[in-house]
């Protein structure tokens, strides 16, 4: 991995990998540039016909290689399927729905307690 290294982050550096990450996602066909990566694949053995096993390895900067493995992970269904946008109602703007970003887990159908109180709390009160 190149510098900056994940503990030497600053809140600023994660805040705007955060931003790019969005931009991945949400655009589904959002285009984002990797500035320094390498790639090199071992044990292919181009003359033999029996299989051995083969590892990808991967260098570069903390922001690339986190970017690859999301996209990597969003071309899966099984973890395509569990990523979730809130649809619980906006505390300070009803009508608009939470839209946070979280992953599934069982039956989950919030992202917090607090979004699923008060769709329910929503929902209890549109109920005649």
């Amino acid at each position: 991995m190149e510098p900056p290294l994940p503990q030497d982050f600053s809140e600023e550096d994660f805040l705007s990998l955060q931003k790019e990450t969005r931009r991945l996602l949400v655009n589904n066909s959002g285009f984002i540039a990797l500035q320094n990566l390498q790639v090199s694949i071992s044990g292919f053995p181009i003359q033999s016909l029996t299989p051995t096993f083969r590892s990808l390895y991967l260098w570069g900067s903390v922001r690339d290689l986190f970017l690859l493995t999301v996209a990597f992970l969003m071309t899966r269904p099984e973890t395509y399927a569990k990523i979730r946008r809130c649809p619980a109602p906006q505390a300070r703007k009803p009508g608009q729905p939470c839209g946070r970003w979280f992953v599934r887990e069982r039956k989950q159908m919030f992202c917090s307690k607090t979004c699923a109180n008060r769709a329910s709390d929503r929902k209890e009160r549109d109920t005649p």
